[in-house]
């Protein structure tokens, strides 16, 4: 929860030596329009919180299940007009899961105009609910246009 969550030095190694040690070393897609960051739980927190603190970097972020509670400073975060570039796909499950927090979330992102997509499955907060939708994530993001 310290070293991961939300943690500016974190996001600066991801920005400074993942990224570019990933686009040196494999044939992707530079550009934060091409790029996605995907996370379940508390790392759909983390995930918006790189996002939204980054949209230059992270043009797309799959949120599965977040813990926003753990950080409710997240919600003041993307209550910002200029993260309305991220394009985000949200999937919470209705048995014990972060729906509240993910409606909450929805209302903010309505608020500052971000385009969404926002799913809600009868399932809990488990690899199986979160493994049946990520290719739906991915097809929110990089389906081609018809």
């Amino acid at each position: 929860m310290t070293e991961l969550v939300m943690n500016p030095q974190y996001l600066q190694f991801f920005v400074d030596e993942f990224i570019p040690f990933i686009e040196e070393s494999y044939p992707v897609m530079s550009g934060a329009k091409n790029r996605a960051i995907l996370g379940a739980s508390v790392g759909g927190l983390n995930a918006t919180y790189f996002a939204f603190s980054r949209p230059d970097v992270f043009g797309n972020v799959g949120i599965q299940s977040p813990s926003f509670l753990t950080r409710p400073q997240i919600y003041s975060l993307c209550d910002n007009p200029a993260g309305s570039s991220v394009k985000i796909s949200m999937t919470s499950g209705l048995i014990n899961d972060a729906s509240d927090s993910g409606k909450k979330m929805i209302g903010i992102l309505e608020r500052n105009a971000c385009t969404y997509q926002y799913r809600e499955v009868n399932q809990g907060h488990s690899w199986g609910n979160w493994k049946n939708l990520e290719d739906d994530i991915l097809i929110d993001f990089f389906a081609p246009k018809q």
